[in-house]
């Protein structure tokens, strides 16, 4: 009998056969009153067909929901059960790999059909419904931006519908919160402080890559008259497979409704000050992720000439392009496009 606390802190993983019209028991499970409401979710792999994954318990037995690759399923009663594998084709299925983990949920104040999983910070949940994980974030703090600009993030967000932007799932403007999808990764903020800690991967080829590879989702926003505003480190995520998304999108706006200061400093351009924007607003910011990026390689900025290990070459043209999207006025800022072209000069030569 393996306890709850074993699953919740390593995967348990194996290989079983299932027999013709048969069933397996992959695992036993104890889960006490502390360990529910729990979430359970198994990855198969092999070639198979028409398995189905059930949880049984005294004679009872429910389905896992299966969504993209995984098989998940709420546990919210104390007990033993047990994970079996039902085969209903007419021949065996041998050499299915299982892996099975468990996560401890936690109930979230005020909703009763998702499940805290864990907290990215004060406003930020990971949240699953039993099914998929997902981002709850609560934004009462920028309820009177979002009122004054008559939830323009909101509907600007839900207007960019492009593959490294997650989807805006659900608002809810009485309780002040979004539910988006969840992407898997790394903060970029976490990537330049190792840069900065380790003094490794001294390369700027990796932020070139990385910044042009955020300019995607914005040239895409910026063709429909939609700005960020929120472009920072901690808002870019790269994923293990190094896919490049760009999150938080409450702030965005369509440009004729932008009017509100928002923004962090050192990333929110001079004009966010008057609450005035120009489609160049998030090209200054990016330009702020490269010099921050470049000085934690170990490039001295503004002005230093010690380069180190870096090619220099790709670094000063970086440097130069960061200069010019940095510009105090919008107008000498180069345009996204504009931005990219120089980006893939630097990355390919």
């Amino acid at each position: 009998m393996a306890m709850a606390e074993g699953l919740f802190r390593a995967p348990h993983k194996g290989v079983v056969d299932v027999p013709a019209r048969g069933r397996v028991e992959v695992k036993r499970v104890k889960l006490s009153g502390s360990d529910v409401p729990c979430l359970i979710r198994v990855k198969l792999e092999g070639e198979f067909s028409s398995l189905n994954l059930l949880l049984e318990a005294e004679g009872a037995s429910r389905a896992f929901k299966y969504y993209e690759g995984v098989y998940s399923l709420i546990v919210k009663k104390p007990g033993e059960y047990s994970l079996v594998l039902s085969n209903e084709k007419s021949y065996d299925q041998r050499e299915i790999w299982y892996e099975i983990h468990g996560s401890r949920l936690y109930r979230v104040k005020g909703l009763i059909r998702v499940y805290k999983v864990k907290e990215f910070s004060p406003r930020t949940l990971l949240v699953t419904d039993g099914r998929r994980f997902m981002v709850l974030k609560r934004i009462s703090h920028i309820q009177d931006v979002l009122e004054a600009e008559r939830y323009s993030g909101i509907s600007a967000w839900l207007a960019v519908r492009h593959e490294q932007v997650p989807r805006l799932l659900h608002a809810n403007f009485e309780r002040m919160y979004t539910l988006s999808e969840y992407v898997e990764g790394k903060p970029l903020s976490k990537i330049i402080e190792r840069y900065r800690r380790e003094r490794v991967n001294r390369d700027p080829v990796e932020i070139a890559r990385i910044i042009r590879e955020l300019l995607n989702p914005l040239m895409y926003a910026s063709k429909l008259g939609i700005i960020h505003r929120d472009v920072k480190p901690a808002n870019v995520i790269v994923s293990p497979r190094g896919r490049v998304y760009l999150i938080d999108w409450e702030l965005a706006c369509w440009l004729k409704d932008c009017h509100r200061p928002v923004g962090q400093y050192p990333y929110a351009p001079p004009e966010a000050g008057e609450g005035e924007y120009d489609e160049r607003s998030d090209v200054y910011s990016l330009g702020v992720i490269i010099a921050e990026a470049l000085r934690a390689l170990g490039e001295q900025l503004p002005g230093g000439t010690e380069l180190g290990g870096i090619a220099e070459d790709k670094a000063r043209e970086l440097k130069k392009l960061s200069e010019d999207m940095r510009a105090k006025e919008p107008q000498a800022r180069p345009g996204l496009e504009e931005v990219s072209r120089r980006l893939e000069d630097i990355i390919g030569r």
